[in-house]
């Protein structure tokens, strides 16, 4: 047996693995604990709608699992992809508020590298064989099934459905032609196939396929002078979104710092009250009739235009 607490990584979209976890470490009477918030949204949701059954006392809270003896103990973290501000890049990094990795650790990453995450990943399992951990993360360690279907279950589904058309998605361009490519030998017409890229608009009628015109598509990056392509109304709503959270930020100091400071989405300021309703985003920003939030909404700005530079 082991007798160090166990972290696992995984996605956090996997329930079925999530849920062999919970199984085994309820076999051998451990704890178990959650970290990282994508996590303990997709355990609650699977949790409620019946995805998954989790056997009485065996969930802990993250800020009891240090009460606990080690060997009674695992933690399922976020993080599985390097992820900066993940779970365990946090534990890795020594910036984990409640768990401190070192030589009583096992970590088991139940993941496969994203195409471009390598390194990302690397820098993590470094940190944490720094500080004396048992890393597990070899793929050849059978410690993770990829959620993507192999080349005979996909000959399977072209079999059962014998498209007219096909069009490969998801995954690099060439993992797109090699998937093509399997279509051709499972009887699809050549011209029936498209390889799409992002923006390409693909048209299908009852007897054709083409992929001719293009849209514009991908991320605009856009600076405090409204310099790019997207509209004013885009720009605005990015600069009021951006002072929301500032005034949201700054709502909670003390009281005696910001006498006249209101809260948005119709919070109580620190006076106790609030105004009519003004024009922002949703609609939801409050705004009273004092000197005090006219003056941090200017300072306001002023520090996002800094920021945005």
């Amino acid at each position: 047996g082991c007798d160090k607490r166990i972290i696992i990584t995984t996605f956090a979209s996997n329930v079925h693995r999530l849920q062999q976890i919970i199984n085994v470490a309820a076999k051998y009477k451990r704890k178990v604990a959650i970290t990282g918030r994508s996590m303990e949204n997709v355990l609650h949701v699977a949790s409620v709608l019946g995805y998954m059954d989790i056997p009485e006392n065996v969930m802990v809270d993250i800020e009891k699992v240090n009460k606990l003896p080690r060997s009674q103990t695992v933690i399922i973290s976020t993080g599985s992809q390097g992820e900066t501000m993940s779970a365990l890049y946090r534990m890795a990094f020594s910036e984990h508020k409640q768990i401190q990795v070192d030589a009583g650790d096992r970590v088991i990453i139940s993941a496969s590298a994203i195409p471009g995450n390598e390194t990302m990943i690397s820098r993590v399992i470094d940190e944490l064989f720094h500080k004396g951990a048992e890393v597990i993360y070899d793929r050849h360690t059978d410690l993770h099934v990829t959620g993507h279907a192999c080349q005979e279950e996909l000959k399977m589904m072209l079999a059962l459905t014998k498209p007219k058309f096909f069009v490969p998605i998801h995954g690099e361009h060439r993992m797109l032609v090699k998937h093509a490519e399997m279509a051709k030998l499972m009887g699809v017409v050549p011209k029936n196939i498209v390889i799409a890229e992002n923006g390409k608009v693909i048209e299908i009628t009852k007897k054709t396929i083409k992929c001719e015109e293009t849209v514009p598509a991908g991320a605009v990056l856009v600076d405090s002078s409204g310099v790019g392509s997207v509209g004013s109304v885009v720009r605005h709503g990015g600069r009021s979104a951006a002072l929301l959270r500032i005034y949201a930020r700054a709502g909670f100091r003390p009281a005696d710092r910001h006498p006249r400071l209101y809260l948005c989405q119709g919070s109580r300021g620190t006076d106790g009250g609030t105004q009519a309703c003004r024009h922002g985003v949703g609609g939801s920003m409050r705004r009273p009739t004092h000197y005090g939030l006219e003056h941090d909404q200017e300072q306001g700005q002023k520090q996002h235009q800094r920021l945005s530079v």
